[in-house]
């Protein structure tokens, strides 16, 4: 429809404002039918080459779970190695046109990339498969990468090379520090990676290097800029070189990484798996809620959550269609109600021992209600000091998560519900707030103001 300033019959003098108010809300609208069309075809494609299949029958648990199996020509295409970031020596300034992955040659160990998405039981499943004098475990190492982005700072490597803020994908120092942890080849993780004393800690094998770099006192190193120049971090750093070198499995628990990247290294490292750790998105929500989380808003971050689910499942299908036994999902309900069968079954894919020693701490920080030895089951953005059976939280979200959120997860993630065998649930009306209630919003209200 063309609206003419000069039409009297659309545009007159006392209507004006009227189709003011028209010509700058149709952009809007726009905008609007073109972000709802864009949605659904996401959806329709997700349907359209998704199948359920069957891939256990546990007694234990009263959802039959279904994974999905995506259909794709016989003929695909090789993925091109993405580009590297390390700089080449003479120059301290990381160019990333002129570096790219090359593929792993070492097929004498094996690299797992735990991958998963924030408040679904990653911190305990990573836990459990550190427990194996096997592996080699790195808690979250790209914290500190977009910590660093988020700040605007520089990102650095320990070969006095470094990345100015604004000139670098985050995403290609993601997969560079991903890549370097997988192959031990720590000249390619960034520097920061090293220093994030917050969560190395909860990775077992971290706990001599940090002794050790707290003898070399990093932080006084770390504001003089000198820390490329100190030996007494080098030998350090050579002392974790050779822990990881020495493990036969490197996992890697991140939350931060996309299907996209997580292909990448799979096809870049012969030897690579990827353990796909998914959880009802409703109860994911709960806990997102719980934690407050979700800054720009519940329904943003449900539709954010499974859009990444979403992609990140199409990708990990495609791979799994040519190799089968390289990619796993694992579901943190079956961790949760059945640990010990659940873990026994990881074990096995990652190609580690599952001892009784092992069984009997699986057992313990899940069912038993005993976080003894577990660091980050204890902290206060896990359990907390107040050991709970995981079964409580299988289905803490009916109860926890408020029907307007529950309705608007199973609308917005109706296809990751579906395929992934999650049953549907009919939320409650809400509840009308009591008059304390009311009283005590009204309060809150008006600080609000006043402040």
């Amino acid at each position: 429809m063309v609206i003419s300033v000069g039409d009297e019959s659309l545009c007159k003098i006392s209507s004006i404002k009227r189709c003011f108010i028209i010509l700058l809300a149709s952009p809007l609208i726009v905008g609007v039918l073109f972000f709802m069309l864009k949605t659904q075809i996401q959806v329709d494609v997700f349907h359209g080459v998704v199948k359920n299949e069957d891939i256990r029958n546990d007694q234990s648990y009263d959802v039959e779970r279904t994974t999905s199996i995506i259909e794709i020509s016989s003929t695909s295409q090789e993925i091109l190695p993405p580009e590297r970031g390390l700089s080449d020596e003479g120059s301290n300034v990381v160019d990333e046109e002129k570096k790219v992955i090359t593929p792993a040659n070492n097929t004498e160990t094996t690299a797992v990339i735990l991958l998963t998405y924030m408040r679904s039981g990653s911190s305990l499943t990573g836990d459990i498969l550190q427990k194996s004098p096997d592996t080699f475990y790195i808690f979250e190492p790209l914290r500190s990468a977009d910590f660093a982005n988020r700040e605007k700072k520089t990102v650095r490597y320990i070969n006095g090379s470094y990345l100015l803020h604004g000139q670098y994908d985050l995403q290609h120092v993601y997969e560079e520090t991903l890549y370097g942890w997988l192959t031990c080849d720590l000249s390619r993780v960034h520097a920061q990676s090293f220093f994030d004393i917050g969560f190395l800690p909860y990775a077992h094998n971290f706990h001599d290097y940090l002794r050790c770099i707290r003898g070399a006192k990093y932080g006084n190193l770390m504001t003089r800029n000198a820390l490329y120049e100190s030996k007494q971090f080098m030998d350090c750093l050579k002392e974790l070189e050779q822990t990881c070198k020495s493990s036969k499995v490197k996992i890697v628990k991140t939350i931060r990484t996309h299907g996209a990247i997580a292909q990448s290294i799979f096809k870049s490292i012969p030897n690579s798996k990827i353990l796909h750790l998914i959880r009802d998105p409703r109860a994911t929500m709960e806990s997102k809620r719980h934690r407050n989380v979700c800054h720009e808003g519940m329904t943003l971050c449900i539709a954010e959550h499974c859009d990444r689910v979403r992609k990140d499942s199409l990708v990990l299908q495609n791979l799994k269609s040519s190799e089968p036994n390289r990619i796993s999902t694992v579901f943190y309900e079956d961790i949760a109600s059945n640990p010990i069968v659940t873990a026994k079954d990881m074990y096995s894919f990652i190609g580690t021992n599952f001892t009784e020693k092992i069984a009997s701490y699986v057992y313990n920080i899940t069912l038993g209600m005993d976080t003894t030895g577990c660091k980050v089951c204890v902290q206060r953005w896990q359990n907390g000091k107040k050991a709970k059976s995981s079964e409580t939280h299988i289905a803490a979200w009916k109860s926890g998560l408020p029907g307007t959120y529950i309705n608007q997860t199973q609308v917005l993630c109706k296809d990751i519900i579906k395929n992934y065998g999650y049953e549907f649930y009919m939320a409650p009306p809400a509840l009308k707030p009591s008059k304390s209630q009311q009283m005590l919003g009204r309060r809150k209200k008006a600080i609000r103001r006043r402040v």
